[in-house]
């Protein structure tokens, strides 16, 4: 386990380019220093968060990420959607995405989330999510594509995206 405050040297992400955009990050956004990152644990080609989620529970703030060996970006790049969606952002081609540029644009959503709900109250950020998931179950019966389009324009995606898109920017 690490916070973000700083990313000690046995911290449990091993790529080099997740260690620096972390520890810039938490140097740049101090909002977040309660927030602990916790190793997200194998990634499931199946779970639509492949590259970590954000968890607001009452008592704290979690960041999960992969460890970014080369196993994890290999399957998360296997899987392309993360992939494509920098790509898009960056409006570049998707081979043209390096293993750093979605590394980095990962974190920095993920931190994206944690800056969002620094702002607002536990009970807040419960009722945002519910409002969401109702918009997202209204929508199930839409083609993937289009489903994942919505779900990247809901208010805590939004946000967290173009967080990340402006630091990724930032570090190109």
């Amino acid at each position: 386990m690490g916070d973000l405050v700083e990313v000690p040297p046995d911290f449990f992400i091993g790529y080099a380019p997740a260690n620096l955009a972390l520890s810039h990050l938490s140097m740049v956004t101090p909002e977040i220093a309660d927030v602990l990152v916790v190793p997200l644990g194998e990634i499931n080609p199946k779970d639509g968060h492949p590259g970590g989620n954000f968890q607001y529970n009452r008592n704290s703030k979690l960041i999960r990420l992969p460890e970014f060996n080369e196993h994890d970006r290999e399957q998360i790049g296997k899987l392309g959607g993360l992939r494509k969606l920098v790509a898009g952002f960056l409006k570049i081609k998707p081979d043209s995405v390096t293993d750093e540029m979605f590394v980095v644009f990962t974190i920095a959503h993920e931190i994206g989330h944690a800056i969002d709900a620094s702002s607002k109250t536990f009970e807040e950020w419960q009722e945002i999510g519910l409002k969401e998931e109702g918009i997202m179950t209204r929508y199930k019966w839409l083609p993937l594509k289009k489903r994942i389009a919505g779900y990247r324009q809901l208010p805590r995606e939004k946000y967290a995206d173009d967080f990340a898109l402006a630091r990724l920017n930032k570090l190109l």
